[in-house]
């Protein structure tokens, strides 16, 4: 038996519809987002540090370097012109060391979100099956808002 068939077959036999699970590889693959350690050097670039800088500092340990950027991150945004607008925005939810970093990162997963569904044309016929899907509930890890623009 085929896997579709056999997933048919078990699917049909309960009475909810299934959860979907969706890690990193989704945002990956459908808004082009950065693994971990490439979204964190991004945020490094904008430091003005070089990744390797963290991740030596951190022994590797990618918790640890997001913790070290997160430091230097508010830093800047607190002394800086060029952040002059994150302070404006941002400014009173600024509440712990690490939160100018996570605002930072939570812009730029924003940033690369398309303002409409149709405007992932290579990727069409995909996400239109996506949205015909019934399922019961949704668990991520991804802090992207994709998954909120294909199931409203």
């Amino acid at each position: 038996m085929n896997i579709q068939k056999k997933l048919i077959e078990i699917l049909s036999q309960k009475s909810t519809s299934p959860f979907l699970f969706l890690g990193s590889g989704f945002s990956r693959r459908y808004i082009g987002l950065e693994k971990w350690d490439e979204l964190l050097k991004v945020l490094a670039d904008k430091v003005g540090k070089p990744f390797g800088f963290y991740k030596s500092n951190a022994n590797g340990n990618l918790p640890q370097v997001a913790s070290l950027i997160a430091k230097d991150f508010q830093n800047k945004v607190w002394n800086e012109d060029e952040f002059s607008s994150f302070r404006e925005k941002y400014g009173d939810r600024l509440t712990t060391d690490e939160s100018a970093f996570k605002y930072a990162v939570s812009d730029y997963l924003q940033s690369k979100l398309k303002p409409s569904l149709s405007d992932y044309t290579n990727l069409n016929k995909e996400i239109s099956l996506l949205q015909k899907l019934n399922v019961d509930s949704i668990i991520t890890t991804n802090w992207d808002t994709f998954i909120e623009q294909l199931f409203p």
